[in-house]
């Protein structure tokens, strides 16, 4: 069996301070002593740099290898010759619905024996980035066929003084925060970022629309404000994303079916508005995040406590069905997106004409026609219906009129191919010199440069910059798209003094990030990115509270969701607090295999050493054991 090191994040257990018992081994415990017999053990974990971690893998030989990523820090840890470390091998058979907790106060599986610091420095190998790897022993055979975890126990003159079990949390890379590009209008790249994306769609419309009990057609009178907003002629709806809501009484078969339906009488609705086929998605779920959001308000609170199939049995009886009734009623409801592109002029011209059209617009010098002809080519690449090299059959002369359709022309060949990025700069960098002026240029190509100094490709002054992106006010662009890139610019300068090790120069970045941030609009994208970004420092408490306001909102984003889950799970404080559960619940409605697959073994899943949590236990059998 194989198991992957988890260096990026990690858990630290608490120290242990118990009663004497038998170790196996040369290993002894402090028990009473603890505080003395382990005292340098705990200072140094202590006084532990965040961004040293620690890491155990076991290859397909049945190696076992301890990596810690400092060579400094494991001198300070590890200094007499009875200092070392061994290895616990904890069973997958040990967990289970009808399995008792393990609540072993040492070693909860199979200890390794020892390996002391003379053994060590024998087996270590320096990597080029400082790291340090060191055979810490050999799986027994026994357990080789079987799944199986790791966790690290530390030795101070052969005492048990530390126990660290290593959690398989999906690294997620941290991103710059969506800026745009201004494309006739600011653009994202990311359609769930905005509601104008020339690519996609020009606007999007969100609508929630109530249905009765058991039934699954809607009130022609709540379906109004939809059929009326898309009476328009001049768009046409590109796709629809429905998200049906069912209360939580009956039987989860007959909710969700019964969501499908109203889904269904939905998009029925939405296609009889046009004759072109609609892209759609459905998802359908009981609403048990607005049920625990507001049943603790009731009458009966407790409720929120129950388990799903127990508050199902309590709301069979009618006099608490009829009393929660108001309150169910607003949880039967349907969430519909409506994409929408405006029709053009040029929506049935063959690809040849179109081309022509652009040409002929160009040469009469009517800039608005060609930038019209401009955008349809534009759609049809992007819908690939035609080839990107469509947009090099057109030259744009380089004249002040043209400059929209020149820097279109540029920022496009990055909008649908982030590789180009740098072939993109290069263009508008280009074009900025000839015309020094255009506010939406100028964004554009220091939008651009954000993506080559963070990729590597373009080496970037810092100060200059900093400077380049503040004299954007002075030419309209909006503070806060400027703030935006403000912040941005912060993000990977700390990213720049981490790599060359000014900590305290990254402390006062993240300060500036963590200062400015509430100051923008974010979305859930936004919010993901920031909170990978703390989380990649090690700052776990600010990623965690960036993230929680949105949590309990039916329509956070999945990603989002499982993100706070991958932060959060191996904390027994907060998965033990009512609100925890709504969390869960919402990450269950969203996806259940996804859930359920947290709990599997190190590599496919966090750890089954979750199930020690008696609450994340009682989830995944109430939700993962059916």
């Amino acid at each position: 069996m194989r198991l992957r090191s988890t260096l990026g994040l990690f858990i630290l257990l608490a120290t242990l301070h118990a009663n004497a018992q038998p170790l196996p081994f040369d290993m002894h415990v402090a028990g009473d002593r603890y505080n003395n017999l382990c005292r340098a053990c705990i200072s140094a974990m202590q006084n532990k740099p965040k961004e040293v971690q620690f890491g155990l893998n076991a290859d397909a030989n049945g190696d076992v290898w301890f990596v810690i990523t400092s060579s400094d820090f494991f001198s300070k840890l590890f200094t007499g010759p009875g200092d070392g470390i061994s290895v616990d091998l904890i069973p997958r058979s040990l967990y289970g619905c009808t399995k008792p907790p393990v609540n072993a106060p040492y070693f909860k599986g199979t200890a390794l024996e020892p390996v002391y610091l003379a053994e060590m420095k024998k087996s270590m190998r320096i990597m080029a980035d400082g790291s340090v790897v060191i055979k810490a022993g050999h799986v027994p055979d026994a357990l080789r066929d079987q799944p199986f975890e790791l966790a690290l126990v530390v030795l101070k003159d052969k005492y048990f003084c530390y126990y660290n079990s290593f959690y398989n949390l999906k690294s997620y890379r941290w991103d710059l925060l969506d800026m745009g590009l201004y494309l006739n209008s600011l653009t994202y790249h990311d359609p769930a970022d905005t509601a104008i994306n020339i690519l996609r769609s020009d606007k999007v419309m969100r609508f929630t629309i109530p249905f009765a009990k058991n039934k699954a057609e809607y009130s022609a009178k709540d379906l109004a404000p939809l059929r009326d907003s898309l009476r328009l002629t001049d768009f046409t709806i590109t796709a629809i994303d429905i998200h049906a809501y069912s209360s939580v009484e009956g039987t989860e078969a007959h909710n969700i079916e019964l969501q499908k339906q109203r889904a269904a009488s939905i998009l029925r609705a939405m296609q009889s508005y046009q004759s072109p086929g609609i892209a759609t998605t459905v998802e359908a779920n009981e609403n048990w995040v607005e049920f625990l959001n507001d049943v603790g308000g009731s009458s009966y609170p407790d409720l929120a406590a129950l388990s799903k199939e127990d508050v199902k049995t309590r709301l069979h009886d009618p006099a608490v069905q009829q009393h929660l009734e108001p309150m169910l009623a607003k949880q039967r409801k349907v969430l519909v997106s409506v994409y929408l592109r405006k029709n053009s002029i040029f929506s049935n011209t063959d690809t040849t004409e179109l081309v022509n059209d652009l040409r002929k617009a160009v040469a009469d010098g009517n800039a608005d026609r060609a930038a019209e002809a401009q955008r349809a080519m534009f759609r049809r690449i992007a819908d690939h219906s035609a080839p990107p090299t469509l947009l090099d059959r057109v030259e744009i002369p380089h004249k002040k009129e043209f400059v929209l359709l020149l820097d279109q022309q540029a920022s496009l060949h990055y909008f649908l191919d982030p590789s180009a990025a740098l072939a993109s700069y290069h263009e508008l960098e280009a074009l900025n010199t000839e015309f020094p002026n255009d506010p939406h240029l100028r964004y554009n190509l220091i939008a651009l440069k954000f993506r080559v100094w963070k990729d590597g490709s373009l080496e970037v002054n810092a100060d200059n910059f900093l400077r380049e992106i503040n004299a954007l006010k002075t030419l309209g662009i909006p503070d806060p798209l400027v703030r935006r890139m403000q912040v941005n610019y912060h993000i990977i300068l700390a990213d720049q003094h981490m790599r060359d090790g000014r900590y305290a120069q990254k402390d006062e970045d993240l300060a500036f990030v963590e200062a400015n941030y509430p100051r923008l609009t974010l979305t859930d994208n936004d919010l993901l990115s920031l909170a990978q970004y703390f989380a990649s420092y090690g700052d776990y408490a600010k990623a965690r509270a960036l993230i929680q306001p949105r949590l309990t909102h039916i329509n956070v984003s999945e990603d989002l969701l499982f993100y706070y889950l991958n932060l959060t799970l191996t904390d027994a404080s907060l998965t033990a607090q009512p609100a925890y559960r709504k969390v869960m619940l919402n990450a269950i409605n969203s996806d259940r295999h996804r859930f359920c697959d947290l709990f599997e073994p190190f590599g496919k899943g966090i750890t089954f050493q979750l199930l020690d949590d008696p609450y994340l236990k009682k989830s995944w059998c109430e939700e993962c054991q059916h």
